[in-house]
């Protein structure tokens, strides 16, 4: 097999690959553009990550105390504990419909679904679930 020397990449674009380029990347793109683009993607990676560690965090916590309350052979259990285990499906509804909003504000970044507003409270969710759940099983049982 040779390589002609039409093949070899000389610094400029002979145009030959746009039809495989999404719509928006056919004509070019600006500067403007691939940051715009790069915001997006970062974002989606952000969401994909944040809810899966909210529902891992949710998971383990809800085992762990759904498990020491089984164990524990008590009828009664601490005021904390109890809250959890009655209440531990509403904070699954709560991660799912911010991984709702978070893929919303993604697609749509206008008030009131901003990019800047999901952020932190995906972070702020993540980090109250670990510290609720860790608070619950150390500190009740």
């Amino acid at each position: 097999m040779s390589v002609r020397s039409s093949d070899v990449f000389d610094g400029e674009p002979d145009g030959h690959f746009d039809e495989l380029l999404p719509g928006r990347l056919r004509g070019g793109i600006t500067g403007a553009d691939a940051m715009e683009d790069v915001r997006h993607y970062t974002f989606a990676v952000m969401v994909t990550v944040l809810a899966f560690t909210q529902l891992a965090f949710l998971t383990l916590g809800v085992a762990t105390m759904l498990r020491m309350a089984r164990s524990s052979g008590h009828s009664t259990h601490p005021p904390f504990a109890d809250f959890i285990l009655h209440n531990w499906l509403w904070f699954y509804v709560i991660a799912l419909c911010w991984i709702a909003y978070g893929t919303f504000s993604q697609r749509v970044n206008r008030s009131p679904f901003l990019l800047s507003v999901a952020r932190p409270i995906g972070v702020a969710l993540a980090v109250a679930y670990f510290l609720f759940f860790g608070a619950a099983t150390f500190v009740s049982y």
